[in-house]
């Protein structure tokens, strides 16, 4: 069985890989940027939460 493979040259491969390094670390840093946004919401809510009641502190 013969099967025709395509190889980009090996500049074109480096930039792909540029390429999906630049994506990757945006895409981490938006995951990682939407996780403190949420921490930061969950954080008022627990302390709302604890001001008027709702959850008892133990002492």
């Amino acid at each position: 069985m013969n099967i025709l493979l395509i190889v980009p040259s090996l500049p074109k491969q480096e930039a792909i890989v540029l390429y999906l390094d630049e994506v990757t670390t945006k895409i981490d840093q938006a995951i990682t940027q939407k996780q403190i946004i949420q921490l930061k919401e969950y954080k008022q809510s627990l302390i709302n939460n604890v001001v008027t009641g709702k959850v008892r502190v133990a002492s």
